[in-house]
């Protein structure tokens, strides 16, 4: 299993106050669950979604609003839902829409460990 982890970066400082009461907003989530996780939902080869709204950190500073993963099978299948329109909508989306202009992309291989 592979996957590609999405994390929405807040902003500098200087513009923390006006992003922040955007983000907060519910129109954010409704964007979201209406449109942005649809579009999700679309990557082709994706076997898996999970979000996840941050709470915070150990110093208490939030340095990101939202993490998105996305599975996939393998590499292989990962790399061509990349590259695929679907994808590119959905970035277009992000960027436009949504107005998040920083996210961090990283592709993951993964593995299960049993606690203990």
């Amino acid at each position: 299993m592979v996957s590609v982890l999405l994390l929405f970066n807040l902003p500098l400082k200087e513009d923390a106050d006006e992003h922040r009461r955007w983000l907060t907003d519910s129109s954010l989530e409704t964007a979201l669950s209406q449109h942005f996780i649809p579009a999700l939902k679309q990557i082709p080869g994706l076997k898996g979604l999970e979000v996840s709204r941050s709470l915070g950190g150990p110093e208490g500073v939030k340095r990101y609003d939202r993490a998105i993963r996305l599975l996939f099978d393998d590499e292989a299948s990962m790399r061509a839902a990349v590259a695929s329109p679907e994808t590119r909508k959905v970035v277009a989306m992000a960027m436009g829409h949504l107005r998040i202009h920083d996210i961090s992309i990283t592709f993951f291989e993964d593995r299960a460990v049993e606690p203990g």
